[in-house]
């Protein structure tokens, strides 16, 4: 699928006035699809398998996480679309296009996070309430580690120290084994 970024432009600014007819709708959904497709395949691969268990295929899922991006206020408009261009550091006409795509993919990756965190938090509460629990734990200024995100998702670290990422991850298999 191709497209240019002054295509996206117009599409993004007919969305956010509610003035895009259907076809060019459809465009700009298959655009976002392909964009919370590839962060699901290269960023989320985990949540794809979490997917295929439930009985989605990869587009599904992406299609599924973008429901709220797509989602019309009572006048029309994409209500999405309009808080993007709001969030932009220049206006819609004067943002350099690949700025403008970096914008939405950094938009789309968020929203696919935030609802895969509700797939997973519907599948398993046990798993929600535990990491609310060590999310809570760790707001005394004492605490000797902290939460922090980078490409592998949320993780806990010490805070202050080494945190050893230069040493492969510990073997999952010794942390499922049973306590004594």
């Amino acid at each position: 699928m191709s497209f240019d970024s002054e295509q996206l432009r117009t599409l993004i600014h007919q969305a956010a006035c509610g003035t895009i007819n259907r076809q060019h709708l459809s465009k700009l959904v298959q655009i976002a699809r392909v964009m919370c497709e590839a962060h699901l395949r290269y960023v989320r691969p985990s949540a794809l398998r979490f997917g295929a268990n439930q009985g989605l295929t990869p587009t599904e899922l992406a299609y599924d996480c973008l429901g709220t991006v797509f989602a019309r206020d009572a006048t029309g408009c994409f209500h999405f679309m309009q808080s993007l261009v709001a969030a932009l550091h220049a206006p819609l006409d004067e943002i350099p296009g690949d700025e403008l795509v970096a914008a939405l993919r950094a938009s789309i990756a968020s929203i696919t996070d935030r609802h895969l965190a509700q797939l997973y938090a519907f599948n398993d509460p046990s798993g929600t309430k535990i990491k609310r629990n060590i999310r809570n734990a760790l707001k005394n200024k004492n605490s000797c580690m902290s939460l922090s995100r980078d490409f592998r998702g949320t993780i806990l670290q010490p805070t202050h120290g080494d945190p050893l990422d230069e040493y492969d991850p510990f073997p999952v298999e010794d942390l499922q084994a049973p306590f004594p």
